[in-house]
């Protein structure tokens, strides 16, 4: 295997982890369970801003410089929009 593959993998086992323990402090906890569900809510409207912002960027024809000089920003701080990191 890799070592792309192998960090990826190991990438994906620590994030199963992850969601495991927030599964279980969620089960136990009502304050947290209330928290993880906000924290959900808030990145699918996140998704979708970044999702619509590429479709209408493209929907206008505009590569991604464009729209940055657009809205007075960089053409980086476009993309890291678009990119933004998973957790």
């Amino acid at each position: 295997m890799a070592d792309r593959e192998k960090t990826r993998a190991r990438e994906q086992g620590a994030l199963s982890q992850l969601g495991a323990l927030r599964d279980h402090l969620a089960s136990s906890n009502p304050e947290f369970a209330a928290a993880a569900l906000v924290e959900r809510e808030a990145e699918a409207l996140c998704d979708r801003i970044r999702t619509d912002l590429k479709s209408h960027r493209l929907a206008l024809k505009l590569n991604q410089q464009e729209l940055a000089e657009r809205v007075d920003l960089s053409q980086s701080a476009i993309s890291k929009v678009r990119a933004a990191p998973v957790t």
